[in-house]
């Protein structure tokens, strides 16, 4: 940790060198604490002349290829590697050194690295693939044996009552403030401060919750999401609103319901000052079918001709029309449409959790300026751990950075599972369907089943009354700490 010290310490004071200016002041206590919560050496007492003394005689990290033989062409994302292993350790996620190797093959893969690697093998070694074995890793293993070895893994139970643990629950919300501050977008306080709901300093009096030590500087930085499932079916859903019918003492009331399927799974991310961000929707199906993405609703008289084809589609396209479309969300003065997949079992992916994140960078609504990062809490579900999201949140210039929470009682910490979010979810698309069969009935359509291209104006309708609220989202951020 001191070479890596030493290295960031090098670094910035020779940019500043080159541009004729000098560093901050207590920059380097900065970078100290900074790495020491990074890698939980809280403890551990590293003197600033120490990482000077290094700086000076050059004796930092970068000089520990000069052992004599070929240097790795690969040694450059040594750090990265490291670190995503260490996270991994972390959530007790940890890694096989196979898993290890494929990492990092996954890490190069058609990226200018690999291009390097290739070159390197053609002039030192017969085997010129643009991939690597056992003997680089066992290199690697050695250029980090500081920060990190190989050794029996210890067993321990998933039982959910383990889990479930103020002790537990304390961990969790304690790393991700220290992430949150090293990725810039919160600030520790010299001391702990009674705050409002809003976020403002208060007396005792007027304060919402207990003192806190930290400081939220950047809460449109900050995201999260969590998955909702649903279907067009009615035969689960329950009473809404405790909806009653009449009928004899000694009979039963019939409902009728619509039990045609159409399974989904919704994330509305959300960021931390309330403002919905995007709606992810993931519908079950072997092929994407535009009709269903494009929805209809039959409520709407649509305007012109319906053999005037693209003029009028597009004429009657949009929120609150007869071919509504999913979810629109206004985030930093720019639309982000939804983000619509699908897949054999409607669930989310690896690959469309990148997708989602991709789009707010192309976008251009995530500021990385003066070293702030984009954070995002999500829970452990398998998707957050495979390779290709692993691997998008660590690409330097897409970097984001994520904190998984505990995998039980997500209710008390998830934004997400709030009543407000999800469960606000649930009652209003339950209400929508009723609506909708109720409609169908009074005007005695040919069809009076709730079929998919009933899909978009459902979860319309279920947005607004959900994730949309601005309001809601706030009582639900604040309640969780």
């Amino acid at each position: 940790m001191k070479n890596d010290i030493a290295m960031q310490y090098k670094t910035e004071h020779d940019e500043a060198k080159e541009e004729g200016t000098r560093m901050k002041p207590g920059r380097l206590k900065e970078i100290i604490e900074t790495n020491k919560i990074r890698n939980e050496l809280r403890d551990l007492n590293i003197p600033e002349v120490t990482i000077r003394m290094r700086t000076q005689r050059c004796s930092s990290v970068m000089k520990l290829s000069n052992h004599g033989g070929l240097s790795s062409p690969l040694l450059e994302i040594d750090d990265a590697v490291v670190e995503i292993i260490l996270l991994m350790a972390r959530i007790r996620q940890c890694l096989t050194p196979s898993t290890g190797l494929a990492l990092v093959n996954s890490l190069i893969d058609k990226q200018p690295i690999q291009e390097k690697l290739i070159a390197w093998k053609k002039k030192f070694s017969s085997n010129a693939t643009g991939t690597v074995g056992y003997k680089y890793w066992n290199g690697f293993m050695r250029r980090n044996k500081y920060r990190l070895v190989s050794k029996r893994g210890q067993k321990y139970s998933l039982d959910c009552q383990n889990w479930t643990t103020y002790r537990n629950f304390f961990d969790m919300y304690e790393h991700t403030y220290d992430e949150m501050v090293a990725s810039g977008v919160a600030e520790k306080l010299t001391e702990p401060t009674w705050m409002d709901k809003d976020g403002n300093e208060c007396g005792e009096d007027t304060c919402f919750g207990c003192r806190v030590n930290y400081k939220l500087l950047h809460p449109d930085q900050c995201f999260v999401g969590d998955e909702v499932g649903g279907n067009i079916s009615m035969k689960g859903d329950g009473h809404v609103g405790g909806r009653l019918l009449l009928t004899s003492p000694e009979s039963i009331a019939y409902d009728r319901v619509s039990v045609s399927e159409k399974r989904f799974t919704l994330i509305g991310l959300t960021a931390l000052d309330g403002s919905p961000v995007m709606c992810i929707l993931i519908i079950q199906g072997k092929r994407k079918d535009l009709a269903v993405e494009t929805g209809i609703d039959i409520r709407v008289t649509p305007d012109g001709d319906a053999n005037d084809g693209d003029t009028y589609f597009f004429t009657n396209s949009g929120l609150g029309k007869y071919f509504p479309g999913p979810p629109t969300c206004r985030f930093r003065n720019k639309d982000i449409p939804s983000l619509v997949r699908w897949n054999e079992s409607g669930s989310i992916t690896s690959e469309i959790l990148v997708e989602a994140l991709s789009t707010l960078d192309i976008l251009g609504v995530i500021d990385r300026s003066s070293n702030k990062k984009p954070f995002l809490l999500l829970d452990g579900h398998g998707s957050r751990l495979e390779m290709p999201f692993l691997k998008y949140i660590n690409t330097p210039e897409d970097y984001w950075v994520v904190c998984l929470g505990v995998p039980y009682g997500t209710a008390l910490w998830q934004v997400g599972d709030s009543k407000e979010q999800n469960g606000s979810f649930n009652i209003a698309f339950a209400r929508a369907k009723q609506d909708l069969l109720q409609f169908k009935i009074k005007k005695m359509t040919q069809d009076l089943s709730l079929r998919p291209t009933d899909l978009m104006p459902l979860i319309n309708f279920a947005w607004e009354k959900s994730f949309a609220r601005v309001e809601q989202n706030k009582k639900a951020i604040v309640e969780r700490g």
